[in-house]
């Protein structure tokens, strides 16, 4: 609830917004723990925040972690 209150659905965000989200829940979520990061990009995804979960998905995973965990 609180990611489609920062990003709601249908709404087009810059990167300067997405970031300051991603640095939000940082705050809440450790980015060193790979179940952290997956569960903060797979919960976006279910949630509908496709830009962000993109994103997010983009920062917190290597090219190679995306292709490996299917994000």
């Amino acid at each position: 609830r609180l990611l489609q209150l920062l990003a709601p659905v249908g709404t087009v965000r810059n990167s300067q917004t997405l970031l300051q989200i991603l640095e939000f829940f940082s705050r809440i979520y450790d980015y060193s723990s790979l179940k952290d990061r997956l569960f903060l990009v797979r919960t976006a995804q279910m949630a509908g925040c496709t830009e962000f979960a993109e994103f997010a998905a983009h920062h917190l995973f290597s090219s190679e972690e995306r292709n490996r965990l299917n994000i």
